[in-house]
């Protein structure tokens, strides 16, 4: 039985005063009850949890810098790999490993996505496009910045 959750959700997270953006990824735990879903994160290139107060991170990813990152699901086995400056000499490597079969060892609720069906979507969801909220994010228009843009060179799905 499809539950709606999503195991994989990969984020790029960019703070107005830093120039460089956090790449990470969530795994959403597959609970018995829904209402105990929460999702645990995995930071590949900078991180999710920096504040306009923290430095720059510089090792995380720059506006209009390349990445790939590669989601491949063998035998109840999702194998993750992103790539920063991919091609390039100093390219950065980072791999996960997840058993969707297992249960996730950071949650005791987690019942693993063993039984449920996959499904697959890419685009650009900006988390602050349409009024203020309250993390403070507000939406000043087209012209002031405002606005998410994403490009893939290459979209491949293989079953």
């Amino acid at each position: 039985m499809a539950l709606k959750n999503e195991p994989l959700k990969i984020y790029f997270r960019k703070l107005p005063n830093h120039e460089h953006g956090s790449l990470f990824w969530n795994y959403e735990i597959n609970p018995k009850d829904k209402k105990d879903r929460f999702d645990i994160t995995y930071d590949v290139f900078g991180s999710k949890s920096l504040t306009k107060a923290d430095k720059d991170p510089r090792g995380g990813i720059a506006l209009g810098e390349l990445f790939t990152y590669d989601v491949n699901v063998k035998d109840n086995i999702m194998h993750l790999t992103f790539i920063k400056r991919p091609g390039e000499a100093n390219e950065e490597v980072v791999t996960y490993k997840v058993n969707l079969a297992e249960p996730n060892a950071a949650s005791k609720l987690d019942r693993s996505y063993a039984q449920d069906w996959m499904y697959f979507k890419a685009g650009a969801y900006n988390q602050c496009n349409i009024k203020p909220t309250s993390s403070g994010c507000t939406n000043n228009g087209i012209e002031a910045g405002d606005y998410a843009k994403v490009s893939f060179y290459k979209l491949e799905l293989d079953q």
